[in-house]
């Protein structure tokens, strides 16, 4: 017998069978030498780039008497790389870690960030949910370089890190609180926003299936968007600093 369904409400169906079901086996872990070989990849390809990059810029900003000095330069080359690169790239992860959570079993514990995880389930979006993600896109990239950019805010931030803390140890505890509160600033709406619509979904629905890959996203975004924030931050400090 052969179904007349399209691809799209294929993928939801295999979604709601890993979520209302017992969840299948978990993917096979790249091996260590993969892993290392991509990394070596992405630092000798990445990084040579990049100075390229930042000597191009400086040399251009030389001719036409750009009012930023090398290292300002390098600070907003680094802050457009956290907002494009390294942004999608952890909310993507984020996303897998939150789908992977939500598909584990009740008595089933999970290492967060320390498991192998499947790729997440590829469903339709409504108009407003795509609207609403290029939004989300184009203002988390603008607060990523308005962040890690400017070299006033850098030190505005560091200068309040460093009231705040009683010496190095206590700076970057103070860090880490910062970011915990951030994260649950983003978080806690997001889950006050959707958990409503999927908890009223029927349990068997294609739907709420549907929707809680799309919460998935919003979380992962969030969550992503904090990571990339203390990352930029942290490099933009040292640039701030060392160079």
């Amino acid at each position: 017998m052969t179904s007349d369904a399209g691809p799209e409400a294929s993928a939801i169906a295999t979604a709601s069978e890993q979520t209302n079901a017992t969840p299948p086996a978990a993917p096979a872990r790249r091996s260590v030498g993969k892993q290392l070989a991509w990394a070596a990849l992405a630092v000798g390809v990445g990084v040579p780039l990049c100075l390229g990059a930042w000597i191009g810029l400086v040399m251009l900003g030389a001719r036409l008497d750009w009012p930023f000095t090398a290292n300002e330069i390098f600070a907003w080359l680094a802050a457009v790389l956290v907002a494009l690169v390294l942004w999608p790239i952890t909310a993507y992860g984020a996303q897998r870690q939150v789908w992977h959570f939500r598909a584990r079993r009740p008595d089933e514990s999970m290492r967060w960030g320390a498991e192998p995880t499947a790729p997440v389930p590829k469903v339709p979006l409504t108009v407003g949910e795509r609207w609403a993600r290029a939004a989300i896109l184009f203002v988390g990239a603008a607060a990523l370089l308005a962040i890690c950019g400017p070299q006033q805010v850098t030190l505005a931030l560091f200068g309040a890190l460093d009231a705040a803390s009683a010496g190095a140890r206590s700076w970057w505890l103070a860090l880490q609180f910062g970011a915990f509160l951030l994260m649950a600033a983003l978080i806690v709406p997001v889950l006050w926003l959707t958990d409503r619509r999927v908890r009223r979904l029927p349990a068997d629905s294609s739907e709420r299936t549907r929707f809680a890959v799309v919460q998935a996203w919003y979380l992962g975004a969030a969550i992503g968007w904090v990571m990339s924030a203390v990352v930029g931050f942290v490099i933009a400090l040292m640039i701030v600093r060392y160079l």
